[in-house]
C-alpha cells in the first residue's frame, strides 16, 4: 500500500475507533458495540504492525484481546466469539514475538491453538478453522525450534503436515 494510503486507513481506523468507544460508553454490555471496538484496535494495530511500530501495535493488538475476552464473558457458547478471541492471541503472538520475547509469544498462540481446537470439536467441518489451526500451530513449531526446542518444533511440523494432508485430500 502507498504511504498516502496508508494514511487514510490510519485516518479511518481511529475515526471508526472512536465511534466504536462511544458506542460502548452508551451501551456497556453491546456485543456489537464491543466487536467494533476490537475490529477498530485490530486495524489500528495493524496499521502500526505494517509500519514495524510494534509498541503501538501491541497496545491496540492488547485492546482487541481485551474487547474479545469481554465478547466471551457475554456468550461463552458462541463460538464466533472464541474464534475471534484465538485471532486477537495470534496478533498478539506475532507482535510479541517480533519484539523478541519468544517464549511469551508462544503462551498466545497456544492458547490460540486450544481456542480453535475447542471450538472444532463443535464445528467439525469448519476446514477455513482448521487451516488457521494450522497456521497458529506453524507459529508455535517455528518458536519452539528458534528456542533449541528442535523436536518439539519437528513434531509440530509433522503434526501441522498430517493435517494438511488431510485437508487436501477431503476436497
Amino acid at each position: 500500500m502507498e504511504q498516502a494510503k496508508l494514511k487514510e486507513a490510519k485516518s479511518a481506523f481511529t475515526r471508526a475507533n472512536e465511534a466504536a468507544r462511544s458506542a460502548v460508553v452508551r451501551a456497556p454490555e453491546s456485543a456489537d458495540a464491543i466487536a467494533e471496538q476490537g475490529i477498530a484496535a485490530y486495524w489500528l494495530g495493524y496499521y502500526h504492525y505494517r509500519q514495524s511500530q510494534l509498541d503501538e501495535a501491541r497496545k491496540h493488538w492488547t485492546k482487541y484481546l481485551q474487547t474479545s475476552e469481554q465478547l466471551v464473558r457475554l456468550d461463552p457458547e458462541k463460538t464466533d466469539w472464541q474464534i475471534e478471541l484465538s485471532y486477537a492471541l495470534n496478533n498478539l503472538g506475532a507482535v510479541t514475538r517480533d519484539q523478541g520475547r519468544t517464549d511469551e509469544a508462544l503462551a498466545y498462540f497456544r492458547r490460540s491453538a486450544k481456542l480453535k481446537t475447542s471450538v472444532l470439536s463443535a464445528r467439525p467441518h469448519d476446514d477455513a478453522l482448521r487451516y488457521d489451526l494450522v497456521d497458529t500451530l506453524s507459529w508455535i513449531s517455528s518458536g519452539d525450534g528458534s528456542e533449541g526446542r528442535l523436536s518439539e518444533a519437528a513434531s509440530g511440523y509433522a503434526e501441522q503436515i498430517g493435517m494438511l494432508r488431510t485437508l487436501v485430500a477431503n476436497k
